[in-house]
């Protein structure tokens, strides 16, 4: 395999990978509701689900 072909595969691979969604002023404004509305448990919630996410 030449080097050309090898940096194209890399980008390939490259563009397959999700980028990570932005956190906005909305998504914000959401969590921050919903830890009201719920008393801090909307947070716990958050945490979890972010731990068991796959890195």
């Amino acid at each position: 395999m030449t080097l050309k072909q090898m940096k194209a595969k890399d980008t390939v691979k490259m563009s397959n990978q999700r980028k990570p969604k932005r956190y906005g002023l909305l998504h914000f404004a959401f969590d921050a509701f919903l830890t009201f509305i719920t008393s801090g448990f909307w947070l716990i919630w958050i945490f979890v689900r972010e731990m068991r996410r796959e890195k």
